[in-house]
């Protein structure tokens, strides 16, 4: 059953308002997102939605009543009133459906020990559109999981999920409490700690770049941390063979985890 919203100060509709901050993401564990895309990956995936809201021309839609058919009857669908669904947007052209998502939790020694024990650390970056692509790539690519470290966006930013392309659905993303405990327990676990830098010792299509391994992307303008350089077992160079001085972190990442994939032989899941 639909319900018809036309008050601001229904619960629903505040606390859609709420979850556009971090604080509030963080007090409640929930996100926001919206496009029917976003809706089709949520249902596809183990998250678990906890409310859709809809303008009144979303269910015209061909696709519409179909994907709403396939939420599950505990989760409240409202219908809210077409000026106040403006003022909720997170874009400039929304597609009808915004989406209350619960978080997920993943065990950091969980995703270290799965297969292919690919993984790739965010290391302060602070673009959400950055840490969104690296999402997205190291989902295409198969990896077990990103880390994303203190200092970094929010990984629930709706710029980041919605960069992600689905990526952030089927992919663990955990934020790092400590980086000191992180490289303690990827020694531990005989990881191999790979950091992109542009001083970096070895070019990366000349490195041994096999599993288990982390790879390290750092700041978008300071580079990777003291602590991950002097812990690396290699510095990564890409080379810059024009005028350019740096890559975008999104697409250095994309560039090293798929040669990981490929000197890694890593093939498809059935």
């Amino acid at each position: 059953m639909i319900n018809r919203v036309c008050s601001k100060e229904n619960r629903f509709v505040k606390l859609v308002r709420q979850l556009s901050q971090r604080k509030y993401r963080d007090k409640t564990g929930l996100f926001i997102l919206e496009g029917i895309r976003n809706l089709e990956d949520v249902l596809r995936s183990d998250f678990e939605l906890q409310s859709v809201l809809i303008n009144s021309g979303f269910q015209d839609k061909p696709e519409a009543k179909e994907l709403l058919a396939q939420v599950h009857k505990s989760v409240p669908i409202l219908e809210v009133e077409d000026c106040l669904f403006q003022g909720l947007a997170l874009t400039e052209n929304p597609q009808g459906v915004i989406l209350v998502i619960r978080q997920k939790k993943y065990s950091l020694e969980d995703i270290l020990d799965t297969e292919p024990q690919v993984v790739v650390i965010a290391d302060g970056i602070q673009d959400p559109g950055n840490l969104g692509t690296i999402i997205r790539t190291s989902s295409a690519a198969g990896a077990s999981g990103v880390l994303v470290t203190k200092g970094s966006v929010d990984i629930y930013n709706p710029k980041v999920v919605r960069a992600s392309m689905g990526g952030i659905f089927f992919l663990p993303v955990l934020p790092v409490e400590s980086d000191e405990i992180l490289i303690a327990l990827l020694k531990q676990k005989k990881y191999k700690i790979a950091v992109a830098d542009l001083e970096g010792q070895i070019m990366y299509y000349e490195a041994a770049l096999k599993r288990p391994i982390a790879l390290t992307i750092g700041n978008e303008n300071n580079g990777p941390s003291m602590l991950f350089k002097d812990n690396a077992d290699l510095l990564l160079k890409i080379p810059m063979l024009g005028k350019v001085e740096s890559l975008n972190a999104g697409v250095a990442a994309g560039i090293l985890v798929y040669d990981i994939v490929r000197q890694n032989n890593l093939k498809p899941l059935a």
